[in-house]
């Protein structure tokens, strides 16, 4: 479940989108900080923050990784296998989370 580009313009509104839409999905009120977006660019963690969801950037794309330093993502990786669903849940979500990637890795 998510959105995608062809819904609107700015990354940061398909964010909302998608919030939204699992909302109705699950038929629960999710909470922001439940939602883990993963993206490889300043524009995917602009727009976790935008709908106060946490940022997993991964170094795949164009952007260096000091450039995606510089955009204060919750985590930094080099490869999505430095990081674990388990850490994540742990750290913050006390038992669950929504994953919503801004692109394919």
């Amino acid at each position: 479940m998510g959105a995608y580009g062809d819904e609107h313009e700015d990354r940061s509104e398909i964010a909302s989108i998608a919030l939204k839409r699992v909302r109705e999905i699950l038929g629960s009120e999710i909470l922001p900080q439940e939602i883990l977006i993963v993206g490889d660019t300043p524009h995917d963690i602009a727009c976790a923050k935008y709908i106060g969801a946490r940022s997993l950037a991964v170094t795949t794309g164009g952007a260096s990784r000091s450039k995606l330093a510089d955009c204060q993502p919750d985590w930094l990786v080099d490869d999505l296998g430095e990081f674990t669903f388990e850490s994540h849940r742990t750290r913050h979500t006390q038992g669950h989370a929504t994953i919503l990637t801004t692109n394919s890795f």
